[in-house]
């Protein structure tokens, strides 16, 4: 049941000008609204599903921002609103009057997409993860923000997230996840201490042979690792799978940089992939699978670095080939991978909405679904 959103926000005018006290209030609604238009109430029922009380912005917290708590209130019940599983929710700050706060028509808005821990009836607490700010301002003399990467080396249930990805946990139970939106590997320790072990929160390509932490990545999607202490990382956007030593020190491992889908059998650095995605290591060898080639491919990562696919045909995506070697069946958009005891591959093929088992001879079959 959704219970509260935190916001922070700020206070201050132009220079000549006096901020002044307002009120606002957050109205939470359904995926029925189109958060690009003017006017985005036009897209929506004309009902909330709940309201919060309004709130005092005060003039005096000026440009160091105060966090405000936002209680959500049922408008039809005493409860709190249920959100479903694989929905989207639009929360916009509003004005008392109803009407959104804006600045030259645009909204002030954040989402919240509920896809995690089992579906309907989930405590926000929960999904506090997938909160993202859209548009940060209010009017001319106000500004409205949230500043979501709040620091390292705090304790991580204090910590803003935007947007993780896939995780993986090291024998020594530290956690690992991809932060997409903000272009980060970070970490929980055993303590719940967060760090960033990888990125800037800038995206963009650089860094590779230097540390980790001073390299762009750009939406990665997974992360998983080894025994020796390397990480290994699907930098989607990129079109790469990264590397991160046990030193810290980051290395392109496959991918050109550029889309494609090309170089199995020879050097994973020659290779054109297009939307690495979920990673896992089993047996030596990197698996991970490519969203937009509708293929898993193989890296032998503690060999010469050799690419093949082991899973899929590279071509248009499709359902095809259980019962047959995995190579010649299509996926459509696979995510993630992983490998039981006996060597067995599992594939998440997403748009199939199927699971499906690539067995030890390579042959393929759905599982699930």
């Amino acid at each position: 049941n959704l219970s509260s959103i935190i916001v922070k926000l700020y206070n201050w005018a132009p220079s000549g000008q006096t901020p002044t006290d307002f009120n606002l209030y957050m109205a939470l609604y359904s995926t029925d609204g189109d958060a690009s238009t003017a006017n985005p109430n036009s897209k929506f029922s004309g009902t909330p599903l709940a309201i919060s009380d309004t709130v005092k912005i005060s003039k005096d917290i000026g440009t160091t921002g105060t966090e405000f708590t936002f209680e959500f209130k049922d408008k039809e019940s005493s409860g709190n609103p249920t959100l479903n599983a694989n929905t989207k929710y639009y929360f916009w700050l509003k004005e008392p009057s109803g009407n959104p706060s804006t600045i030259g028509g645009q909204a002030i808005y954040f989402s919240c997409d509920d896809q995690t821990d089992g579906g309907a009836g989930n405590n926000f607490g929960t999904l506090y993860h997938k909160i993202n700010m859209k548009q940060i301002s209010r009017t001319i003399t106000t500004v409205v923000g949230t500043d979501l990467f709040n620091g390292d080396g705090i304790a991580a249930s204090e910590a803003r997230l935007d947007f993780p990805r896939n995780m993986w946990m090291d024998k020594n139970d530290n956690l690992y996840f991809a932060e997409q939106n903000a272009n980060r590997i970070r970490k929980i320790d055993s303590n719940g201490i967060i760090t960033t072990v990888a990125g800037t929160g800038i995206a963009g390509f650089s860094g590779d042979d230097g540390a980790a932490t001073s390299a762009q990545i750009n939406g990665p999607r997974g992360v998983t690792g080894d025994n020796a202490g390397n990480l290994y990382i699907s930098d989607r956007a990129n079109q790469r799978v990264r590397k991160v030593d046990a030193n810290g020190i980051i290395t392109t491992i496959a991918g050109t940089g550029t889309s494609g889908y090309s170089g199995d059998g020879g050097a994973g650095t020659s290779a054109k992939l297009y939307g690495p995605y979920g990673v896992t290591i089993y047996g030596g060898d990197l698996y991970f699978s490519e969203f937009n080639n509708n293929v898993i491919r193989k890296l032998d990562v503690d060999g010469d670095g050799t690419i093949s696919t082991v899973a899929g045909t590279g071509g248009d995506n499709g359902f095809s080939g259980d019962d047959g070697a995995a190579t010649s069946a299509q996926l459509y958009s696979p995510t993630g991978v992983a490998f039981d005891s006996q060597g067995n591959m599992y594939i998440a093929d997403l748009y199939n909405y199927r699971i499906r088992k690539v067995d030890t001879n390579g042959n393929i079959t759905t599982v699930a679904g």
